[in-house]
């Protein structure tokens, strides 16, 4: 990536960051104050409400990504407003879905205690789904620093209301969903004022791009999102049997490290942009994509693999820190899903989009829901343990990665060992495990000194950090070319 795009990631990331630490502490505070049980049934409405946000969309988020690189500024303020509307319709579908579909998905979910928290939610999407995809709209516009801005800030009031809804009213559900309405209500005005500011200096121009071409490259989109709803819920369904506490571990541990999520989402935002724009030429430049691709990935894996390593050997101690010894089991879901990231460090989403290949993505995640229902039936029935469930979905996650990977070389016409850099992910990876394996054995020599799990933790990243820095030079590991572009723009003299 070029010192420009490498400052947008860089502002994307500030913003992911902003989300993932503030959603982490309130899953944290919330894992301790909240029953196991009520915990259970707060997780399951975020994943209703995640899982249909994917259909009720519509695939419109992403058309900004895809058309506003490919307009002038005057057309992209009448491509946005239009997609406003849009969403403002879908939000408010989605929100009488949720209210009347209530009893029938607290049903099906084993769960009578999910009815009513429901209900109290359902207002939450008519404020949301308007603000979904502003990220987007900024980064298409090359303003990536407001998406680190406004991430914050909206995170930011996210974290106070529920903080203070717990600590000063109550730890019921129905208290801390008041605190998301009320967040909600304050992100929908924030979204408001910046898409305004945005485009203030410019008129509104009828864009080229119509709806039916919106439609069009978002219906896949959405269709592909509907399976994933099928692919997803073979998870929660089959994990939902062992009982909202079970769900509740499953919850708070499979999930793929946030710091990497972090990165390769951020990248794969910005990233999306060139890609799109390379892409709208009639000749695809094979050399300038390989480049792109090859740079992007390397930074991922040199950001990523080391901590993807160092975590799964302190993956433990990683989950007591965060939500208590209550939620000890969740180390192992945490573990597993931990090795999605040594794969997830491409961004074949964002080149499969940018192609206009939605249907070979809506394809493949039919796939997968035709293969992974009746293989987790499988592993239901012959283990009779939710880590089978979360293995079976581990593999397919790797398998989806990989077939899309194999799908880019075909259609760009290039040898796909051109697009894996195995030699620098052999280097990373050895610096990484000898930087873990000496934070390890450092943790062994102190454990018996130090009860308290970050202290403990907190020492043996420093002896990481420590090591990996000093060794990656040796394997010519360049960290300071990351960051250096960040350090010419905030501190522009320096030498």
């Amino acid at each position: 990536m070029s010192n420009s795009k490498t400052t947008e990631t860089f502002w994307v990331i500030l913003g992911a960051f902003a989300i993932n630490v503030f959603s982490l502490i309130i899953s944290a505070v919330l894992s301790r104050y909240m029953l196991k049980e009520d915990y259970g049934t707060y997780r399951q409405v975020f994943f209703i409400y995640n899982t249909l946000v994917m259909v009720f969309t519509a695939g419109l988020p992403a058309a900004y990504l895809y058309f506003i690189p490919r307009i002038s500024k005057k057309e992209a303020k009448n491509l946005v407003n239009r997609i406003n509307i849009l969403l403002l319709i879908l939000g408010i579908l989605l929100s009488c879905f949720i209210y009347f579909g209530s009893s029938l998905i607290s049903f099906l979910l084993n769960n009578p205690n999910l009815e009513a928290p429901l209900r109290l939610f359902s207002v939450v999407p008519f404020l949301l789904l308007p603000t979904i995809g502003v990220e987007n709209i900024f980064i298409a516009m090359s303003r990536a620093k407001v998406v680190g801005i406004y991430n914050f800030l909206s995170r930011l009031a996210l974290l106070v209301l529920i903080l203070s809804a717990v600590f000063l009213v109550g730890n019921e559900i129905s208290t801390i969903l008041w605190a998301w309405i009320f967040s909600a209500s304050l992100t929908f005005l924030l979204a408001y004022v910046l898409k305004r500011w945005l485009f203030k200096k410019y008129t509104s121009e009828p864009s080229k791009i119509k709806n039916k071409e919106i439609f069009a490259y978002g219906y896949p989109l959405m269709l592909t999102s509907l399976v994933s709803i099928g692919v997803l819920s073979a998870d929660q369904y089959f994990i939902s049997s062992f009982g909202p506490e079970i769900f509740a571990e499953f919850s708070n541990g499979f999930m793929q490290l946030p710091l990497a999520g972090i990165v390769m989402s951020s990248i794969a935002s910005v990233m999306t942009v060139t890609y799109s724009e390379l892409f709208s030429k009639e000749k695809i430049d094979k050399k300038k994509f390989e480049e792109l691709w090859l740079t992007a990935t390397s930074k991922a894996i040199l950001l990523i693999y080391p901590l993807v390593i160092f975590f799964m050997i302190f993956a433990k101690e990683t989950i007591l820190i965060l939500f208590g010894d209550q939620y000890e089991s969740s180390a192992f879901y945490f573990q597993m899903m931990l090795m999605v990231n040594f794969i997830n460090i491409t961004t074949v989403i964002p080149v499969i989009l940018s192609l206009g290949e939605v249907k070979f993505n809506f394809k493949l995640n039919l796939l997968v829901l035709i293969m992974i229902w009746p293989i987790e039936y499988l592993a239901l029935i012959q283990f009779n343990s939710p880590y089978a469930i979360a293995f079976v979905s581990v593999i397919f996650n790797i398998f989806k990665t990989v077939a899309c990977l194999y799908f880019i070389a075909q259609k760009i016409d290039i040898n796909i060992n051109r697009l894996i850099p195995y030699q620098h992910i052999l280097k990373v990876g050895i610096v990484s495990i000898v930087a873990t394996g000496t934070a390890f054995l450092s943790g062994t020599m102190i454990i018996d000194f130090i009860s308290n799990q970050v202290i403990f933790l907190g020492i043996c990243g420093l002896v990481f950090l420590i090591i990996l820095l000093l060794i990656a030079p040796f394997f010519k590991l360049d960290y300071y070319s990351i960051i250096k572009p960040l350090v010419n723009k905030f501190l522009p003299n320096n030498s």
